[in-house]
């Protein structure tokens, strides 16, 4: 198994922060929450696995990274340039945030689709003892989740929202002027509250994850099931929670389109160069034949959601 790898290294999980940057709240914000562990070659981060089982994890690692080498970081590259040409037209507003996060989610629901089978095949091989331990990992994952995310005054949890999106939003265009520290601010006032809603959705998939794994021996109920949780994790969201991430969402469409209108020259220039440094990534690792391309540089592009940091895992 791999090793978790410094932020720096990761292009991937670059793209994702661009998401976070582009996309803001949904169901592809949900979707990262549970991909943390669903990436097949993560899930030693909550089971231990047998010397069996890291050997068919890494047989599916081999193909998943040929395959994602040679067909997906193209169309990432190709969605980079797309959004570089927005900057350079000063273009990107609401509208255009909207769009392209709509395709990186397509490129995310591409990724999980492919992941689906590999993540069936490995869990159907866990005993029951390695359920339990999945369990209890879960349980502990969740109270600290809870504490550090959900616990606090409303005023406390507003400021850590402000803080999530500014080290976001640093990462891509460097020290924020005061008008757009305002705006962050603002947004993050307007925005109807919704952790708790997020938190009891999260831990009600867990639960429906737990009740299949007891049929995981009947692969004829077990893979449809897996497939359904992972392509689906909203399936079971009320209408009104649906109606609240769509309006957040909004919100911080526009957010987004304020910070760049009142961004300087030095921070559309550092956010152009940082996508131009990932598009070129994306190039090499591309056009690189699987075997060439080093093992590490290999774990980079699967490793997008495992190495999310906390914020990412929050609805807003």
């Amino acid at each position: 198994m791999f090793a978790k790898m410094p932020s720096s290294r990761l292009p991937l999980l670059l793209v994702a922060s661009l998401l976070l940057f582009a996309g803001g709240c949904g169901t592809v914000r949900y979707v990262y929450s549970q991909l943390d562990w669903i990436v097949p070659w993560y899930v030693r981060d909550y089971v231990r696995l047998s010397s069996e089982q890291r050997v068919l994890l890494d047989e599916r690692l081999a193909e998943r990274l040929a395959w994602h080498c040679a067909s997906e970081l193209p169309d990432y590259a190709s969605f980079l340039r797309d959004v570089r040409a927005d900057i350079n037209a000063s273009r990107l507003d609401a509208l255009r945030m909207t769009l392209h996060a709509d395709r990186i989610e397509q490129l995310v629901r591409r990724l999980t689709e492919n992941l689906a089978p590999d993540l069936a095949g490995l869990l159907t091989q866990l005993d029951d003892a390695q359920v339990e331990e999945l369990a209890g990992n879960l349980d502990e994952r969740n109270r600290d989740t809870r504490r550090k995310f959900l616990e606090g005054s409303a005023e406390q949890l507003h400021e850590q929202r402000v803080e999530r999106m500014e080290k976001r939003l640093r990462r891509w265009l460097g020290r924020l002027n005061a008008d757009q520290q305002a705006l962050i601010q603002a947004w993050s006032r307007a925005l109807e509250p919704s952790a708790e809603t997020w938190f009891d959705n999260r831990l009600a998939w867990q639960a429906r994850l737990l009740d299949v794994l007891a049929v995981r021996s009947d692969r004829s109920r077990f893979d449809p099931a897996i497939a359904t949780l992972v392509m689906a994790p909203d399936a079971h969201w009320s209408d009104a929670y649906r109606e609240q991430v769509t309006r957040n969402r909004a919100l911080t469409m526009t957010l987004l389109a304020d910070v760049l209108a009142v961004s300087t020259d030095a921070q559309r220039s550092r956010f152009g160069a940082e996508i131009d440094n990932l598009v070129g990534q994306f190039d090499r690792l591309a056009c690189a034949a699987p075997a060439s391309v080093a093992a590490g540089d290999q774990a980079k592009v699967l490793m997008l959601a495992a190495s999310l940091g906390p914020g990412a895992k929050m609805p807003e």
